[in-house]
């Protein structure tokens, strides 16, 4: 079979691949992944002996992007090479289709596109055409919330969308994303809703300290917001609560963003309770260390990360947002809050700080619903079922 994968910087999306090259029992397993992408979390262990790792060089769209920032001062050149790159992104997609076409030709087997969101990183869906062309059964998986296409270029992604839906298999991995995408996208079908699964994990040991270690897991960005955590811990501190510790593990997404967050911290004084730990391959020190897991993002589909911290027992805080409602149940594993809401974001972890049975209490109602719903095996058997499945044609399913 073949695995196609494509990032512009490492995530959640790169373990749930890793996970499923893993654990599928198939003889032999293509792998295709840009050389412009980032590899730090796919290619960070060597790979099964099944695992053919094949590396292609094609400049990506984000990369485009990506280099026309590099003139956004300057006004007139920024918006010229801006205007070019629009011009020539469609036409490089249709000739990455036939590029796709003759590698894949004559593999055979499944074909499974491993995307971040959609439309996402749009070699995932050209892949996808090219893979549907030569009748091998592509699975298109999306773990981001569906966007919509700009009015631009609205004609042109209505025709790949319904091109998708008639070649392809679409994957989701929470409910949320399935009624987004057929709200936002040309989609007949209705995507299979795959939900992510972690391996299994020892429960941690409640440690009983007077503190509170805080966790955040995930590249600096703007949606991310951990400027609003660092709020929060300078909130909390004015409450007369300074024994508190905020740990941040990832690297910088959006150009400019962690230095803002370290600005912030600076300015608010916080320099002996947030701590910058970059990023890190292996997160499972963390999540046993520290009480609980935070997450104040605006957007979200499924994020992998609280899975990993309810497989060790974990209570979240997070922003009420994508799919999440589908893992944190609301005053049994942790609080869901309001993007934006600052306040209630600290008062539930006051909450924590003044009621410290419920690290424990809300960390073991985590592990229970990990195990319920959200194992690994639980997920390979839902990917083994599908891939085995003549998919034929999908428009209506």
């Amino acid at each position: 079979m073949i695995f196609f994968i494509e990032n512009y910087i490492a995530g959640g999306a790169d373990r749930v691949g890793r996970l499923i090259m893993d654990n599928l029992p198939a003889e032999v397993i293509h792998l295709y992944v840009n050389k412009r992408v980032d590899p730090g979390i796919l290619l960070a262990e060597p790979m099964p002996t099944n695992v053919d790792v094949k590396i292609y060089n094609l400049p990506t769209i984000h990369g485009i992007y990506q280099f026309c920032l590099r003139f956004s001062k300057i006004r007139p050149l920024y918006i010229l090479l801006r205007m070019i790159s629009h011009i020539l992104r469609y036409p490089i997609l249709c000739a990455s289709v036939v590029y796709f076409y003759f590698c894949f030709r004559g593999t055979g087997g499944p074909f499974i596109a491993n995307n971040g969101g959609y439309p996402g990183a749009d070699y995932c869906r050209t892949a996808t055409i090219a893979a549907g062309l030569l009748g091998m059964k592509p699975v298109h998986v999306f773990h981001g919330i569906p966007t919509r296409s700009d009015p631009l270029t609205r004609p042109v992604e209505f025709v790949i969308d319904a091109i998708l839906d008639r070649l392809c298999r679409m994957v989701c991995v929470s409910q949320k994303a399935v009624e987004v995408l057929g709200d936002t996208r040309n989609f007949k079908q209705t995507p299979v809703c795959i939900y992510n699964g972690a391996p299994f994990k020892i429960p941690k040991n409640y440690t009983n300290r007077s503190g509170l270690k805080l966790l955040h897991i995930g590249y600096f960005d703007e949606n991310k917001n951990q400027e609003t955590l660092a709020q929060c811990v300078a909130e909390v501190i004015k409450t007369g609560f300074d024994n508190i510790q905020l740990y941040l593990v990832g690297k910088e997404g959006d150009a400019g963003s962690y230095r803002k967050v370290v600005e912030m911290v600076n300015a608010l004084g916080l320099q002996n309770h947030v701590f910058f730990l970059g990023f890190q391959d292996d997160i499972y020190p963390y999540l046993y260390d520290c009480d609980l897991l935070l997450m104040c993002s605006g957007f979200e589909s499924f994020p992998m990360v609280i899975l990993e911290a309810m497989s060790v027992g974990m209570p979240i805080i997070s922003t009420r947002v994508g799919g999440i409602e589908e893992q944190v149940s609301d005053g049994v594993n942790g609080y869901l809050i309001n993007s934006g809401d600052v306040r209630s974001f600290v008062d539930r972890i006051w909450l924590f700080y003044k009621y410290p049975h419920k690290i424990k209490e809300m960390g073991q109602k985590s592990a229970d619903i990990f195990h319920d719903k959200f194992t690994l095996d639980k997920m390979i058997d839902r990917y083994r079922e599908i891939l085995t499945k003549n998919p034929g044609s999908f428009t209506g399913a």
